[in-house]
């Protein structure tokens, strides 16, 4: 019997995508994805992971396989798989007596690729008695038949293979590209010619689904989102990845479109306004209504909406309503929406106190199984959701603590006088700890209930409000977890983060500035190269253009009757409630200078 080793190649030092192979997917580096697959694969029990990280070779060793620290010029750009491959089988012969005949290479870039493909690919390299085999996955012929260039001379451009595809689809032949994924030799042939490509080299075709090599950011966002987010069936999965490898899709994707949905907006301040951009972006039919007339008509004539007054018309002419009214409003016109049997979307906080009309209300909507969604556009934060990813995937271990903030000058933070706004009048729903309610709602989220709250607040700036501007807060979860929160009207340089502590890992998130937000993602372990992985997670462009997409999505479901509530990222007005009875808990303790239990009960 012929003696196999596989070898998962993964240097750290990519430049394109910069640490490509160690991008955490679903809470894993790329690269063990490839060892996972290798170790069910079942072809042999000689499963190298070739790296030169040391943390990542110990970690490749928890998992099963067995791994070989690269020296550095094992792992540079033009070494390639077949010369890091070599090189470990030498140093096995060598150090170990270990002899083999036949090498697997499965590229770390190729997370995709499943077990069975490397089953599969092995048994037609034995049956072939070809001298390599490698996966490959079809590309539509048609991109060869239209294939052009331009001339340097005559800077004309013209077909690129004449006439050569130039034939009815039937009559062309079927078109394969060399996906990376897998890569088998006989070693003696691999030696002598240096690699896997030959005149005697047969193919196994994966689809396109798990045919995916990360070589770009882009690559690594499908890949990611195919991981994280898996699709119904492989032909979906195809379509996403026949995309980018000029493939054609096997049919439509049930893509998202919101053209025709009809929406009513109440309130045409700042954020009114900000989802009437995005609604009429999303080719959404909106309606606005205002007490203010005069700015809701000119919001109306800049974005080309349809402008209705209060009390001349009926929440049932539309598919859903927007509530972006100041706080203290918030209720009355959702309990109407809600008895009128329309989705309605509130924006946060849901109301300034958790009185009998919020109890309603929410009462009325479990009676009547509404469609309500309290917007809490951080949810929506790509740092946030990599938060949620790593508790979700328990990469932390145990969580121990964390410890979030946020800052940013009043006066800076509302362009027009911020003494008229919202923010600096109590009675509104104003003061820094409401308007923190971000990280409260996400804290609950991630963390589950708390059991008991202390809190400190003040006004201690000259500002021209009737409310706090700082507070520090600590919170005792049920879970054993402790969170401390600041957060103030007051610094000159807006500062949003959170920093969460477990056994394993502490991750790190600090936003500052605004337009454009600067975002730092940083991973502190000892399985991470000088103990720190900076993690690639961009700034969000509209947090509110991709909150308000998810709410028309549940909106279209719901009207199809197949609604259910996503609890991974849906805010629903039961989880705004409790989020509302804990700032109340968290003002309780600032009045009274005394912890606060909280009944969960």
């Amino acid at each position: 019997m012929r003696k196999v080793i596989i070898t998962i190649p993964a240097r750290r030092g990519s430049k394109r995508l910069k640490n490509k192979n160690f991008l955490l997917i679903a809470g894993k580096p790329m690269w063990q994805y490839s060892v996972e697959a290798a170790l069910s694969s079942k072809v042999t029990d000689h499963v190298y992971f070739l790296s030169d990280d040391a943390a990542a070779c110990a970690a490749a060793i928890e998992l099963g396989a067995k791994s070989i620290l690269l020296p550095l010029e094992m792992a540079g750009d033009l070494t390639g798989v077949a010369r890091a491959s070599l090189y470990a089988i030498d140093l096995l012969q060598e150090t170990e007596n270990q002899m083999f005949d036949d090498l697997i290479v499965c590229q770390a870039s190729s997370p995709l690729r499943s077990a069975e493909d490397i089953n599969s690919a092995y048994k037609k390299f034995v049956t072939s008695g070809a001298d390599t085999c490698v996966t490959v996955s079809e590309v539509d012929p048609h991109y060869f038949h239209w294939a052009g260039a331009e001339n340097s001379e005559t800077h004309k451009w013209g077909m690129y293979f004449g006439g050569e595809f130039l034939k009815k689809r039937q009559e062309l032949p079927t078109i394969t590209f060399p996906t990376g994924a897998v890569k088998i030799s006989r070693l003696e042939f691999l030696r002598e010619h240096g690699n896997f490509f030959t005149q005697n080299t047969v193919s196994y075709t994966v689809p396109s689904s798990r045919s995916l090599h990360i070589a770009t950011k882009h690559d690594f966002h499908v890949a990611k989102n195919l991981i994280e987010h898996p699709l119904d069936s492989e032909k979906e999965k195809s379509d996403i990845i026949s995309e980018k490898c000029g493939l054609e899709k096997s049919g439509s994707l049930d893509v998202d479109t919101f053209e025709g949905m009809k929406v009513l907006v109440v309130g045409t301040g700042s954020i009114g306004a900000k989802h009437v951009k995005n609604l009429v972006a999303l080719g959404v039919h909106v309606s606005i209504t205002d007490l203010i007339v005069d700015r809701a008509q000119s919001l109306a004539q800049e974005y080309k909406c349809n402008f209705v007054r209060s009390g001349e018309f009926e929440y049932t002419q539309f598919d859903s309503v927007f509530v972006c009214t100041p706080t203290h409003t918030h209720v009355k016109i959702a309990y109407s929406v809600v008895e009128a049997g329309v989705p309605v979307f509130i924006e946060k906080p849901v109301s300034v106190a958790c009185d009998n009309n919020l109890l309603k209300l929410v009462k009325l909507s479990e009676e009547k199984k509404s469609l309500i969604m309290v917007g809490c556009n951080m949810r929506f934060h790509p740092a946030i959701l990599k938060m949620k990813e790593l508790l979700d995937n328990s990469s932390f271990g145990k969580v121990y603590s964390a410890s979030a903030q946020f800052g940013h000058y009043l006066p800076q933070w509302r362009t027009c006088d911020y003494r008229e706004t919202y923010s600096a009048l109590a009675a509104q729903g104003g003061g820094i700890i409401l308007e923190c309610i971000h990280e409260f709602d996400y804290l609950l989220w991630f963390f589950g209930s708390v059991k008991s709250v202390y809190a400190i607040s003040a006004t201690v700036s000259d500002l021209e409000i009737d409310c706090e501007d700082i507070a520090e807060v600590i919170l005792e979860f049920d879970s054993g977890v402790i969170v401390n929160v600041h957060m103030d009207y007051l610094q000159l340089r807006k500062r949003r983060g959170l920093e969460i502590i477990g056994s394993n890992i502490t991750a790190v998130w600090e936003s500052q500035s605004k337009n454009p937000e600067q975002v730092y993602f940083s991973l502190y372990s000892n399985n991470s190269e000088n103990g720190v992985e900076e993690v690639d997670v961009e700034a969000c462009e509209d947090m509110y253009l991709e909150e308000a997409k998810y709410f028309l999505k549940k909106v279209k479901e719901f009207s199809r009757l197949e609604y259910k509530e996503d609890i991974a990222i849906y805010n629903s007005i039961s989880h705004a409630k409790n989020v509302l009875q804990l700032l109340e808990a968290i003002k309780e303790s600032a009045t009274t200078e005394n912890k606060v239990l909280i009944n969960n009960g």
